[in-house]
């Protein structure tokens, strides 16, 4: 059993004076010893030239040498009897102020440290484990990676679940920290001291609270240059390569429920603002320490925050970025009721960090910086005196600090009605009294009609400048006299002063107004947060009898014509004693826009937008401002706009009207391509032996996505697509075409919206044998390139007949540029049979050039150019063994944006190099037969076919046939193939483009109410194909008809956590084929000495764990039963069970 965490430190001591004094002990070779349960027990700083290794050059210097630092690093088990991320993580997160407490990252709460299977906090993957690394075995690093591990409140780790990290200002809900030592506590008002989320999964979003946000990008950056694909160079267990990114599709692709070879989180871009935002501090340092010392490996942008801009940034060396973004454009002041409107072009630059907004009383400054940090391009500058011209710039700041020059200066003149100050101010309140407080209150004051709701007014406390609460307002002024009125609010708790603070806001989140008393405070977090308040000058001292209150007296219509008077009877809800409204009118009434729509259109095609039905009740429209969510905007009442690309648009039309009042409405735009590409022309065929290969001219439309190739047995079709997909090369190599029949082709082009253009020219061709010549005896197989960021792990491989000796033979690298060779590697040894007795063999070949065009020469022992490849194209050899020789382009290319993991290889199948076609960018296969590749024995080998699988049934469902036969007994045997057909007898098509591995298929291309017939062959590894099995049939039709599923097995458990012991149950859910059900519901029960009812689904191995929540003693007995199974298009066959109970 574990060991509570209180006593573990002594077990250790007592541990380490065993090891010392008592015993010998073995350790494991691949596991050195743990801090704890070893001999080390210290807490460690990195160590003097930790570091002296790393090369800062470029990015990719950096990203490689500091990777050879800080990989290969001590796993810690995630679960364990001894040391594991528990006794980590309690270490590492402990709170600063209390050895016995821990503090977790979310909630900014302090717990005691209960170790393993608390209910308050758990372990948080802030690299989601679902997205890369799901499963926990030992071959797993990052999964444990304590790094990146966090302990965090267990309902806040569940509300972020595997959501990206990004911004969430609009649209999110609030998920507050508490306040502690000085730090945190929610506001309710953005961002605050607050997390915010929205959405879920990939598509969901999770912005971490301002102290803890650069923790999560750091741990992240470290993630992203610590695995890096490869292995483990101590265990040799292979590693995934995590990559950052901010592309959605690829996060949700690295969601398999599998551990991957490649895993994508993001978003880079927001992780490089957290960074910036959030300093790395003490305890973030102290983190560094204890992982370090228990893993061995340090996170390097903690010790080094500037790395992160040299290898995200891209800016290495010279004090990094210098360049400031461009001046912003397009500034315009429109003047408001005692505050200007500013509103400017948004910039482009990707580090961009946010905009300052500086104002001045004259034309060319001084001027006074007027916000913190603006990440929008708009600001509302309030609480200005009317009548008073203002003159305002704008600049805009990046990520590594850089300011841009000033816009161009705007100025504007605020109307008022001669008042100074804000039109709608805090009139009076009251905070102190003698004995204990009561009544505390404060009253708003404006001109009657004012609509309160979305207005608030925080609370600040003079000690430390955070706020202690938020009261939110609602209800309309009245007319109490001359066109003004006063509303109260209850503030229970009104802090006592010296000093504190109230600050007003309003509904568009802008300070109106930030008083103080007692004394001027600074706020550092709200809605005030940088902004000095100003004191009222007049206090409550607490002798201060019951019901007197701090108020406003004078004559006006503003903030700015009253003055504070000193403690007198309150008038709470009423006139203030000695204050006379003046000058009122009726509130302006704010206009109402419509954007009707919603809207729909052609992609390149100007939709027309109209303000139709937007008007102002109490004057006139000034202007109108459309922003049709792809960064255009324009000014018209009704304007014409094209968009560059597909999708759903937000659109956002914003009327002012004659006294600077505006009102907003939001539609949308939903633009779609029907449009298709040209057809291809220039399409001509080669013959071949057993092939044809094809050419064609590009098609130049922007949005091409690829091309079909199509073949015919006759002029004019009907023609069937050769491939699955699309083919981005403008060439492709008929590898099925028979000898000596003639075969028609034709190509259509296809663009990202899915629209096919109509058939190009037709071409034919008419293979022939070529009297044995296949191609080389060895040949280039497989190589990569070039690949998304820094290249890395380029080699090539070549393949050829098992037991070939490769001694001498070499591949030679060819510089497309001026035809010389650049580089040589060579092979050793023979190859291995790996299947149908041919291997393959990879050699490293770090430099490999990129292409437009470059090219590979196979050179034999003898010096004899073997094969001489080339890929973005085709050049003529200057020198080296291919001189004078023109290459042969394959046809295809790596992308500068492929994954790291991938390469180009041959597919399909044969004995030599003519039998197959080059394929990809697809998953590297280096080392091992590629993924689409069956080598078939040639020459003198094995000639007898398998039998003929035998037993063939089908089951017709609603839009699925399942075809089942028995398991052929060949010891060669590579698999099998299901023919279809729409009539008895033929002709037959072939489902399965490569051999299946099990006796059983899933048909669920089919229509309801056609009848089909099926024959199924088996394959040896030599390439012998048996005859046809039996011919059934099966007509598949809705009604209802499901396919059967069962529980195939239950596994009964019992952990001990804390002296309470808890029951499991795993269960397996198959189908009638004894295949894997994912996504069942399975429902169970348990009993005996704990009971309840659990459920939940399956994942993709068909399996559950269900977990009795309740706990009996040490000892527990149980029987768990399945009560119940249920997925949409499967019905559950209880009677098929294996097992429906099973117990300890």
């Amino acid at each position: 059993m574990r060991v509570p965490s209180p006593l573990r430190s002594l077990f250790a001591l007592l541990f380490l004076f065993t090891l010392l004094f008592g015993c010998s002990h073995e350790p494991n070779p691949l596991q050195p010893p743990l801090p704890g349960t070893g001999s080390d027990l210290q807490i460690k700083a990195a160590p003097a030239g930790y570091y002296d290794s790393v090369d800062s050059s470029t990015p990719a210097a950096m990203r490689a040498s500091l990777h050879a630092v800080i990989d290969d690093h001590t796993r810690i088990p995630y679960t364990a009897t001894g040391t594991d991320t528990w006794d980590v993580l309690e270490l590492a997160d402990e709170d600063p102020n209390d050895s016995g407490r821990i503090l977790d990252i979310y909630l900014n709460a302090s717990y005691v440290k209960y170790g393993e299977g608390n209910l308050e906090y758990n372990r948080e993957h802030s690299w989601p484990k679902s997205y890369g690394f799901p499963n926990d075995v030992v071959a797993n690093y990052p999964y444990t990676d304590c790094h990146h591990l966090f302990l965090a409140n267990d309902s806040y780790n569940t509300s972020r679940s595997n959501k990206p990290f990004r911004s969430c200002a609009s649209g999110c809900t609030e998920k507050p920290t508490l306040e502690y030592n000085g730090v945190g506590g929610g506001t309710g008002v953005y961002p605050g001291n607050s997390n915010w989320t929205s959405g879920s999964f990939t598509e969901g979003s999770w912005e971490t609270w301002i102290d803890r946000r650069g923790d999560v990008a750091r741990a992240l950056f470290y993630l992203d240059v610590r695995y890096e694909g490869g292995v483990h160079g101590v265990t040799g267990y292979s590693e995934p390569d995590l990559i950052l990114t901010d592309d959605e599709g690829l996060i949700a692709a690295s969601n398999t429920g599998a551990n991957e070879a490649v895993g994508y989180m993001g978003m880079v871009s927001v992780l490089l603002q957290w960074h910036q935002q959030d300093p790395v501090d003490a305890k973030e340092a102290s983190r560094n320490d204890v992982v370090y010392s228990f893993q061995g490996n340090r996170n390097p942008f903690i010790d080094h925050p500037e790395w992160v801009d040299c290898i995200f940034a891209g800016n290495c060396g010279g004090g990094g970025d210098t360049t400031p973004p461009a001046a912003p454009t397009g500034l315009a002041a429109t003047p408001g009721d005692g505050s200007v409107g500013l509103d400017w072009v948004d910039n482009g630059e990707p580090d961009l960090m946010g905009y300052a907004v500086y104002r001045a009383t004259a034309s060319g400054g001084p001027y006074a910086e007027v916000t913190a940090l603006a990440t929008v391009s708009q600001f509302t500058d309030s609480g200005l005196t009317g009548g008073v011209t203002y003159y305002y710039v704008v600049t805009a700041k990046d990520s590594s600090g850089n300011e841009s020059p000033s816009s161009p200066e705007v100025q504007a003149t605020p109307t008022g009605g001669g008042g100074s100050g804000p039109a709608i101010w805090i009139n009076e309140f009251h905070y102190d009294n003698d004995g204990t407080d009561t009544g505390e209150f404060f009253e708003i004051a404006g001109p009657a009609g004012a609509d309160l709701s979305g207005w608030s007014v925080i609370g600040y406390n003079g000690n430390g400048g955070l706020v202690y609460d938020t009261v939110n307002l609602a209800g309309t002024l009245p007319d109490l006299q001359n066109g003004f009125g006063v509303l109260a609010f209850p503030m229970t708790g009104m802090q006592n002063g010296s000093p504190d603070g109230l600050a007003l806001v309003d509904g568009a989140g802008t300070v109106v107004m930030f008083i103080s008393y007692e004394g001027l405070i600074t706020a550092v977090d709200g809605p005030a947060a940088g902004m000095a308040s100003t004191d009222i000058g007049v206090s409550e001292p607490a002798d201060s009898p019951v019901g007197w209150t701090l108020q406003l007296a004078g004559d006006g219509s503003a903030y700015g014509d009253f003055t504070w008077q000193a403690p007198g009877t309150g008038t709470e809800g009423a006139v203030n004693t000695g204050q006379t409204f003046a000058g009122g009118g009726p509130v302006n009434q704010d206009p109402t826009a419509q954007a009707n729509g919603p809207y729909s259109g052609e992609k390149g095609v100007a939709v027309a937008f109209s303000s139709a039905g937007s008007q102002d009740p109490d004057g006139s429209i000034a202007g109108y401002l459309w922003d049709f969510g792809d960064g255009a905007t324009s000014t018209l009442a009704d304007p014409g706009h094209a968009y560059a690309s597909t999708g759903v648009f937000t659109v956002t039309l914003t009327v002012t009207d004659d006294q600077g009042a505006t009102g907003v409405d939001v539609t949308s735009a939903t633009i779609s391509d029907t449009t298709a590409p040209a057809a291809p022309v220039g399409l001509g065929a080669t013959p071949g032996d057993g092939s044809v290969g094809l050419v064609w001219d590009a098609v130049g439309d922007a949005d091409l996505a690829g091309y079909t190739v199509y073949r015919g047995d006759s002029s004019g079709g009907p023609y069937t697509s050769l491939h699955g997909g699309l083919v981005t090369a403008t060439s492709f190599t008929d590898a099925t075409a028979a000898n000596g029949t003639t075969y028609y082709y034709v190509v259509t082009a296809s663009d990202g919206a899915g629209n096919e253009s109509a058939y190009g020219n037709e071409t034919s061709a008419t293979p022939q044998a070529s009297g044995g010549g296949d191609g080389p005896l060895v040949w280039i197989n497989e190589f990569h390139y070039d690949n998304d960021g820094a290249d890395r792990n380029e080699f090539v491989e070549v393949a050829g007949p098992a037991g070939t000796d490769l001694t001498g033979w070499t591949v030679v690298g060819y510089n497309g540029a001026d035809g010389s060779a650049y580089l040589t590697v060579g092979f050793s040894g023979a190859l291995a049979d790996q299947q149908g007795g041919f291997g393959v063999q990879a050699a490293a070949m770090v430099g490999m050039q990129n292409g437009s065009p470059d090219g590979l020469a196979l050179v034999d022992p003898q010096g004899a150019v073997i094969q001489f490849l080339s890929y973005e194209g085709s050049f003529t050899a200057s020198g080296g063994p291919a001189g004078g020789m023109t290459s042969t382009d394959i046809g295809i290319s790596e992308p500068d944006t492929a994954p790291r993991r991938t390469s180009l290889q041959l597919a399909g199948s044969g004995s030599a190099y003519a039998d197959f076609t080059w394929e990809g960018p697809l998953d590297k296969t280096d080392g091992l037969v590629n993924v689409n590749q069956v080598f078939i024995g040639s020459g003198g080998g094995d000639t007898t076919a398998p039998a003929a699988p035998t037993g063939p049934v089908a089951t017709a469902g609603d839009g699925f046939v399942d075809l089942d036969w028995t398991d052929n007994g060949e010891a060669d045997l590579a698999g099998y193939t299901v023919y279809r057909a729409e009539s008895s007898g033929g002709p037959y098509s072939a489902l399965t483009g490569s051999l299946l591995a099990s006796s059983t298929y899933a048909d669920n291309a089919v229509t309801n109410g056609t009848t089909y017939y099926y024959v199924v062959t088996a394959t040896d590894v030599s390439g012998n194909e048996s005859g046809d099995s039996a011919e059934i049939q099966a007509a598949p039709s809705g009604g209802g008809t499901t396919i059967p599923m069962h529980v195939a097995a239950i596994d009964p458990s019992a952990t001990l956590v804390r002296n309470k012991e808890y029951g499991h149950a795993a269960v397996l859910v198959v189908d009638d084929l004894g295949n894997p059900v994912a996504g069942a519901s399975v429902t169970g029960s348990f009993s005996g000495s704990i009971s309840s009812t659990e459920s939940g689904v399956t994942g993709a191995d068909g399996w559950i764990e269900l977990t009795c929540s309740s706990a009996g003693k040490p000892g527990i007995s149980f029987t768990f039963c399945v009560t119940g199974i249920s997925l949409a298009g499967y019905a559950y066959d209880s009677g098929a069970n294996v097992e429906t109970c099973d117990g300890i």
